[in-house]
């Protein structure tokens, strides 16, 4: 497991910790270096039980892949989650592929390939806004997305269930430059 990074203005109360090639400034989370390896951080607030909403706001300039979910708190921070020994370890909105998905580690959860044309699972772009709906619970977690240009929310279709608490507002980026910012309710 990655040690937590302490990068991070004090005080900042958003983020734990990240891979060393991330910076952590308030609430917002950069990928400073190029490189081709996935970078994690894991937010500061644990949810164990009731539930939750909270926002991810998303820079992503080069088509770069960008995770957004919750995690364990002790997950690794210096690996894809998108990965087989990630399984129920982190749940989140994948939607920088050609098959956009909810998942659980690497397993799709939702998506068009796993429940028809129903499930399909939106693409993510620069600027979008993600919501995350946790019902620690029931163990549920939703989606939805926000792009400027619609102006109003839309849920994703489906839901992944199952999730074990503890767990923490999570984010995965892959190319330099790509950026998260997290809401002040994961605080």
């Amino acid at each position: 497991m990655g040690a937590p990074d302490t990068r991070s203005e004090s005080g900042s109360g958003w983020w734990r910790g990240c891979s060393p090639t991330l910076k952590i400034s308030g609430s917002n989370v950069v990928k400073m270096k190029e490189t081709s390896e996935f970078s994690v951080a894991l937010g500061a607030k644990e949810f164990t039980c009731g539930q939750h909403e909270f926002d991810f706001s998303i820079t992503r300039l080069n088509e770069g892949y960008v995770y957004v979910g919750v995690a364990s708190p002790s997950l690794n921070l210096d690996r894809t989650f998108c990965r087989q020994d990630a399984n129920d370890q982190v749940w989140y909105y994948f939607g920088c592929g050609y098959t956009n998905a909810l998942r659980n580690g690497w397993k799709d959860v939702v998506s068009k390939e796993v429940g028809g044309p129903d499930m399909k699972i939106p693409k993510l772009f620069n600027g979008d806004k993600v919501r995350a709906m946790l019902d620690m619970d029931v163990g549920h977690l939703q989606f939805a997305i926000y792009r400027s240009d619609e102006g109003v929310w839309k849920d994703m279709p489906g839901r992944i269930e199952n999730i074990k608490g503890p767990v923490v507002a999570a984010c995965c980026l892959q190319e330099r430059a790509d950026a998260v910012s997290i809401s002040e309710s994961a605080r």
